[in-house]
This record gives C-alpha cells, sequence and structure tokens, in this order.
C-alpha cells in the first residue's frame, strides 16, 4: 500500500499542467486545455484556434466571448479543462476563483464555483 502511495505522489509531481498546445490526443487535436493559457494568448491567437477548432460565427467576438466559445466546444468532446486563482467563498456558499491578474477583484475571467464542490472537496477561502 505505502508504494502505492508513493507512485501518486510521484506521478502528481512530475506531471506537468495541460496546456493548449501541447496535449493532443490520437487525432491531433487538444482535448485538455488551461483557461488562464487561453486567456494570456493575443486574440489574434485566439482566432487561429478558433479557425483550427473548425468552430463558426466567432468573428466580431469580444476575447472573453471567443475565449468561453471555445471553452463550450472543447467541453463537448469531452475534452478536460483546468483553471487556477484563489478561492473566495460568498456568503451564499458559492464561489469564484479570484485571478491575480485582476488583483483578486470581481472579473469576467473569475471561475465558479458550486457550493456541492466546495463541500464535496472541503473547500475553503484561499483554498
Amino acid at each position: 500500500m505505502p508504494t502505492e502511495t508513493r507512485q501518486t505522489s510521484t506521478s502528481r509531481t512530475t506531471k506537468e499542467k495541460p496546456s493548449v498546445k501541447d496535449n493532443s490526443n490520437e487525432n491531433g487535436t487538444e482535448q485538455d486545455l488551461n483557461i488562464a493559457d487561453l486567456q494570456r494568448m493575443t486574440m489574434k491567437e485566439l482566432l487561429e484556434l478558433a479557425r483550427d477548432e473548425k468552430l463558426t460565427d466567432f468573428t466580431g467576438l469580444k476575447k472573453q466571448d471567443l475565449i468561453f466559445k471555445i471553452l463550450k466546444e472543447r467541453t463537448k468532446m469531452n475534452g478536460l479543462m483546468f483553471g487556477e486563482g484563489t478561492l473566495e467563498i460568498l456568503p451564499d456558499g458559492f464561489g469564484f476563483l479570484r485571478s491575480p491578474d485582476y488583483h483578486y477583484l470581481p472579473c469576467p475571467d473569475d471561475i465558479y464555483v458550486s457550493p456541492s464542490q466546495i463541500r464535496r472537496f472541503g473547500l475553503r477561502n484561499g483554498a
């Protein structure tokens, strides 16, 4: 049993976070997305990614809307998404992952965390 634990912790520490560019499946399309990577991309890069993903009706979208459209289409293909930030739990029980890029203030890029996820994983503010 301790051997399994060591193997698990080793694989977690050596595994890199997936990103848009480096995690392809056998068909050559990326399955996992790191939301922070998308947010760091320029509009030109996002438009190119949208074309590569064969998305439609994306011209004229704001950056945030284009990111949302890419994420939405990717999740339809059962891809995973990864996000990061500092959790702020509100009095109503739900929370948001806040970004240091916005000085941890509310912004459109915040990631919603449901009350059930907060309870299930025992999440706390700042975690």
